[in-house]
């Protein structure tokens, strides 16, 4: 009974529909899934929905972007109440920083000759959270790249002419919000930071598990993430942070496959009920 319990759908950055990635899912064999879309719990709704044609339980989640000694840190939730008032106000107000920067990059690639504006963002997006990586799929579409990580390096990325700073939040108001609405918080893939002494400073702040089993972990990682999660008495999760097949970012899903354990201490450890079928969040 395997587990993904780390996916983005076109509710953020993904290339498939909630929809879509609960019938993939479905014909991996994957019992459970999370949908942990960047900064947004827009597709969880319709995934939630999917989930009951497929027979496939569909955990709530978000991954939320935060910055800790210049370091872009993911704090992953797991079912928050979206509607719980600070949680809400905290989407807000990342949807509208989203919105900020993709105008003000967008600014700054006209001063350099790119023909682009919002309209080719949106497209890309279908107009709902809007991130750098729209840019990127815009950028390829009219001819200016040929591949995400050119784009970003020529023009988006932190050296690039375009680039513009993000909106910072500190994973310990991620943490906090995310606990206040009921959720469970984790650390995405901690072995991207090569930092694991924030680990034991966000325990102190709330942190009540960490990611260990991801695509960008190799073998030695997973066990030292392991030991000290076991030590800590933190949850342990894990997902394939699949972007879709064309989205070619990260692995594809079902390449993390979370043991069922897992899942059942993670259900265990929440403070909302997990079969409330959650209404769309509108932001």
């Amino acid at each position: 009974m395997p587990a993904d319990l780390h996916l983005h759908s076109t509710a953020s950055d993904g290339t498939l529909s909630p929809e879509e990635i609960v019938a993939e899912a479905a014909a991996l064999g994957l019992t459970t899934i999370a949908i942990t879309d960047h900064d947004t719990m827009d597709g969880i709704n319709s995934a939630l929905i999917a989930g009951k044609k497929h027979n496939v339980k569909v955990i709530p989640g978000i991954e939320i972007n935060t910055e800790w000694k210049g370091l872009e840190v993911h704090i992953l939730g797991y079912y928050p109440d979206m509607f719980h008032p600070q949680f809400a106000d905290m989407l807000l107000t990342l949807q509208a920083a989203r919105r900020e920067r993709v105008i003000k990059t967008i600014e700054k690639l006209q001063r350099n000759g790119i023909d682009i504006d919002i309209s080719d963002i949106l497209a890309e997006a279908g107009g709902r959270c809007l991130g750098r990586p729209h840019i990127a799929r815009a950028l390829i579409k009219k001819g200016y790249a040929s591949t995400q990580r050119e784009a970003f390096e020529l023009y988006i990325g932190p050296e690039a002419p375009a680039y513009v700073p993000r909106f910072k939040l500190s994973p310990e108001q991620a943490i906090s919000i995310i606990i206040q609405a009921g959720g469970v918080p984790i650390l995405a893939h901690p072995g991207v930071l090569a930092r694991d002494d924030i680990i034991y400073y966000l325990l102190k702040h709330g942190l009540m598990g960490v990611e260990v089993f991801h695509p960008d972990h190799n073998a030695r990682q997973i066990q030292i993430y392991l030991k000290i999660a076991r030590k800590l008495d933190l949850l342990i999760t894990g997902g394939s942070d699949c972007h879709g097949p064309r989205g070619k970012k990260r692995g594809l899903m079902g390449k993390v496959r979370l043991s069922t354990r897992y899942v059942e201490e993670l259900n265990s450890a929440i403070k909302n009920n997990p079969t409330i079928m959650l209404p769309e969040c509108k932001l």
